[in-house]
C-alpha cells in the first residue's frame, strides 16, 4: 500500500505540461493532478506562478491562457501560493543554485528546493529529475 501523501509541490513544468495539451508529458502530469488533487493539498510559489505565466506568454505566446491560469490559481481551493520572502531567495541561490554546478536548474528551481526543505515538503509534481536530484520525490511520473 502506497503511504498517504498529505501534501504536494506544484513546479512550473508541472503547470506548463498540463496546460499544454501538446507537451510530451501532458497525459503524465494530467493524470498526476487528478491523483495529487483527489489526495492533497497543492502548493507552489509565487515564483513558480510568475514563471509559468512568462512561458504561457511569451513562449506559447498565449496571453489568454496565461491570464485564465493566474486567474483559475487564485480561485483554486485547496492550492496555496506561498509568497517567496527576499531573504529566501537569497538562502536558496546559497544553499541550491550556486551549489548545483553540475545541474541545469532555474533560480526558480533552486527557491522552490529551498521552500519545500524549509516547509518539510517531500513530493513535487514535476518534470525531469530536477527535484529528485535535490532530494524530493516526484508523483505522478516515474522520472
Amino acid at each position: 500500500m502506497a503511504a498517504r501523501i498529505d501534501r504536494v509541490f506544484v513546479d512550473t513544468s508541472a503547470w506548463i505540461a498540463f496546460l499544454d495539451a501538446g507537451d510530451d508529458a501532458h497525459k503524465a502530469v494530467a493524470a498526476g493532478f487528478s491523483g495529487a488533487v483527489r489526495r492533497a493539498r497543492l502548493l507552489t510559489t509565487d515564483y513558480v506562478i510568475f514563471e509559468t505565466l512568462t512561458y504561457l506568454n511569451c513562449s506559447l505566446k498565449n496571453h489568454d491562457l496565461a491570464v485564465a491560469f493566474y486567474e483559475n490559481c487564485q480561485d483554486t481551493v485547496g492550492l496555496e501560493i506561498i509568497p517567496v520572502p527576499s531573504e529566501a531567495a537569497e538562502a536558496a541561490l546559497a544553499e541550491f543554485f550556486f551549489k548545483f554546478s553540475d545541474q541545469a536548474i532555474s533560480v526558480v528551481d533552486a527557491v522552490s528546493f529551498y521552500i519545500m526543505k524549509q516547509l518539510g515538503l517531500k513530493y513535487a509534481l514535476a518534470v525531469g529529475k530536477h527535484f529528485i536530484a535535490a532530494g524530493f520525490e516526484l508523483v505522478g511520473r516515474e522520472s
